[in-house]
């Protein structure tokens, strides 16, 4: 018998339960047709372009947000899981939930070219500048907003853009509320988490918790991880508040790779951040907000020969960093301005047990200070911003950026874009600062009653970009050209039923010889099928393909879409009480999606499991 039989029969039966308590869901008559507004974030004001909360209409920059009932209606795991759905966004999602994601480009914006941000603290490893996001779980997350394109005049280095993930709050109406869940799914993959939240006597706490397992959805890639986080707010005078966030992540796995390697590869890694952060208005229209930061990580990696047992690679590292921020935000009459200044010290210890090169060590200071003003008269507004960087390893940098919109209609505006940015390199590496100057022109509309759309026009041009000769192994630093369009749709509900696409096409040549760039994906493609009936069922096939480029040296694969399908069914006991089931069925058609053999993404599995809240 099969060592998967359990899982895969656990999860047809998780999908016939979902079946046979929706009958009444799915013979409910009721149309849901109304009109589809255009997404002006008044409900979720965007804090990731300006650095200070205003609607979307007033943003010139290409950006989207997702929210945490969208994460949910995902069964999503990881915060790669999450990101592979967005339009704009291309991941490499391969292997089992919670692996190592080596692509994550931002409209063909390398991993290392864009910041990622948990509330407020930079994940990005010192030592390559990427981010681990197979490594962080979604279930407390309030919602991602996503930057796409640079960012430095607000944030520093983010030549490719902001993902900026915002975690929940205390609920201020509740002493006590929370949410348990688990699931299991093929190779044992089992996804337990649990939270609680309140605010009692002006003081409110966050608390999540959860381990994620696998023995492997392919040979070689286990998973075993564990996530915590707490978050601590408390109120003070004129209603400031005072928020203290700490999380720990810690985890081992297999690092998959070909199975005719003869080679077994794993890591282990614990992640440690924790920020506090003081918001304290002054006077009705000036605010100041004062944060402190530090981050800890250590990171062990194992590349041994199957048949020999001979150690290949042994490397272990550690990294801290420290820091912080201050903010003054005005708002009055037409303007919102914003001035700050950020400061971080970190470093980086690499030992590598194999090379007699054994030891490498690196700090870096960083310093920056910016000022932006989003200024609005009737139906325009115009938001300058500058911002100057220094470190003492790439020395120093200016980024300018300016940005206009203009609302035509109430349901329809247009943006227009310009700025500069930059990026750092690998700190363990003596490389050049990267740099890029981009343009963006776009429009949102909603003026059709039943569809929502956006368009966004992109032009990036990238230089001091590293190449490595692969004959003679030099690196020399190229100008790069990247250059396309993105287009997002949505549909209003018919018959409980919506639509949503998106389509990316990105144009990446060779400064110097106009020749396309391997690795940079040409086309990619979201689509995503809805149904819902009142919050009580959802149903969502979700598909994403990524024609990655790929140079044909690597062995890639990506002539199909995958498809996922999610199932929700809620069973409500009363206004804070309740339970769901929920079913996911992964690359249904085995799609081969991947940009090297290297790493593959997972045939076709299963996973299903129980949701409760009180």
């Amino acid at each position: 018998m099969s060592q998967y039989w359990f899982p895969r029969q656990a999860a047809w039966i998780l999908l016939l339960i979902v079946i046979v308590t929706c009958g009444q869901a799915w013979g409910d008559e009721n149309e849901d047709i109304r009109t589809l507004e255009m997404f002006t974030g008044e409900q979720y004001p965007v804090v990731s372009a300006s650095r200070s909360p205003k609607p979307v209409s007033q943003i010139a920059e290409d950006i989207s947000v997702i929210t945490s009932s969208e994460i949910e209606a995902l069964n999503a795991h990881t915060l790669a899981d999450v990101l592979a759905t967005i339009p704009g966004v291309q991941v490499d999602l391969v292997g089992t939930p919670g692996s190592i994601n080596n692509s994550t480009l931002v409209n063909g914006s390398l991993s290392h070219h864009v910041l990622f941000l948990l509330d407020g603290v930079q994940i990005n490893n010192l030592s390559d500048n990427q981010a681990d996001v197979g490594a962080y779980p979604v279930q407390n997350i309030d919602r991602i907003e996503i930057v796409k394109g640079p960012a430095s005049s607000s944030w520093g280095p983010a030549l490719g853009g902001v993902v900026n993930i915002i975690t929940k709050t205390p609920p201020d109406d509740r002493t006590v509320s929370g949410t348990v869940s688990a699931s299991i799914g093929d190779a044992m993959t089992g996804d337990y988490r649990g939270e609680m939240a309140g605010t009692s006597g002006g003081t409110g706490y966050y608390l999540f918790a959860s381990h994620l397992h696998s023995d492997g959805l392919l040979p070689g890639n286990d998973i075993n991880s564990s996530n915590y986080y707490v978050k601590l707010r408390r109120e003070t005078p004129r209603q400031g508040n005072l928020v203290f966030t700490f999380g720990y992540n810690e985890g081992n796995r297999g690092d998959f790779s070909s199975t005719n390697l003869n080679v077994d590869a794993s890591d282990t890694y614990k992640y440690l951040l924790s920020s506090l952060t003081l918001s304290q208005p002054l006077t009705e229209q000036l605010n100041l907000e004062l944060a402190a930061r530090g981050t800890w990580r250590d990171y062990h990696a194992y590349l041994n020969q199957l048949s020999s047992g001979r150690e290949l690679q042994n490397v272990a590292g550690n990294e801290n960093s420290v820091g912080g921020s201050a903010k003054i935000s005005w708002r009055h009459g037409m303007h919102d301005l914003v001035i700050g200044t950020d400061y971080d010290h970190g470093g980086v210890h690499v030992d590598n047990g194999v090379s007699q090169a054994a030891t490498s060590n690196r700090r870096i200071d960083k310093v920056g200070v910016y000022a932006n003003d989003t200024m609005t008269v009737a139906s325009f507004s115009v938001t300058p911003g500058i911002r100057y960087d220094q470190n003492n390893v790439n020395g120093d940098f200016v980024s300018p950026s300016l940005g206009v919109t203009w609302s035509l209609t109430d349901n329809t505006v247009l943006r227009g874009f310009a700025g500069r940015g930059f990026s750092l390199p690998a700190l363990l590496f003596n490389l050049s600062t990267e740099k890029v100057w981009s343009f963006q022109a776009g429009l949102e509309s909603s003026a059709l009653k039943y569809l929502w759309v956006k368009g966004t026009y992109f032009w990036n041009n990238t230089w001091d970009i590293p190449s490595r000769n692969p004959a003679t192994g030099a690196i020399s630093l190229q100008r790069q050209l990247k250059q396309g369009f993105e287009i997002e749709a949505k549909t209003v509900p018919v018959l409980h039923t919506s639509l949503s696409a998106g389509y990316v096409f990105i144009d990446a040549t060779s400064g110097g010889s106009g020749e396309q760039i391997f690795n940079i994906p040409r086309h990619s493609v979201n689509i995503a099928l809805n149904y819902s009936i009142d919050q009580t069922f959802r149903a969502s096939l979700v598909g994403r393909y990524i024609d990655w480029n790929a140079s044909p040296a690597d062995n890639g694969k990506y002539g199909s879409f995958v498809w996922d399908l999610h199932l929700n069914k809620r069973l409500c006991f009363g206004d804070y009480h309740g339970a769901e089931v929920f079913f996911s069925a992964h690359n249904l058609l085995n799609g081969n999606l991947y940009q090297a053999d290297l790493f593959r993404n997972p045939t076709r599995w299963f996973d299903g499991g129980l949701r409760f809240s009180f």
